[in-house]
């Protein structure tokens, strides 16, 4: 429905103009939410030629690339994101989490505890934190995260001790 109608009426304005970021980049954002990643990656390039310090468009393609599992590009764009935006905690937790898919575990936990330290309330990265030190043999650990989350109001986290810390 509205995504597609969103696409047509994206591409009359880039036919307009092909130069003009905000159509493009709209367009690609259309796509990825119609699941159209190759078309979504293709806009984010045209966009990010047009405007290459643009943190949010490294970061929609980023998120587009992994969901085809192009997880070390993914990660690649969003280090981009981060560099252009020390401060965008979503690329730092995305990229935790597309980290931790594509193996990297030091890696993953890093930026969960960047996310946990640049805003304490982040309850999903309590959440995935606590999980990959579960999955990778630390359950002590996980569970001391997991009763940090659910200080915060976490319910799923909650959930979890009652299932894995006791």
């Amino acid at each position: 429905g509205e995504n597609k109608l969103a696409v047509k009426q994206l591409s009359q304005a880039v036919k307009l103009n092909a130069t003009y970021f905000e159509p493009i980049y709209a367009r690609g954002i259309a796509k990825a939410q119609l699941k159209d990643y190759i078309g979504a990656v293709k806009d984010f390039n045209k966009a990010i030629s047009l405007k290459p310090n643009s943190a949010k468009t490294y970061y929609n393609r980023a998120l587009a690339k992994a969901y085809l599992d192009d997880y070390s590009s993914a990660i690649s764009d969003l280090d981009k994101a981060i560099g252009l935006d020390g401060n965008y905690i979503n690329a730092y937790y995305s990229r935790a989490f597309w980290k931790d898919i594509a193996g990297d575990y030091n890696g993953a936990v890093t930026d969960y505890k960047k996310v946990i330290e640049m805003d304490p309330s982040y309850r999903e990265a309590y959440i995935g934190l606590a999980t990959i030190m579960y999955l990778h043999g630390d359950k002590s650990q996980s569970c001391e995260v997991l009763k940090t989350a659910s200080e915060k109001g976490s319910i799923m986290a909650e959930e979890l001790i009652t299932k894995l810390c006791n």
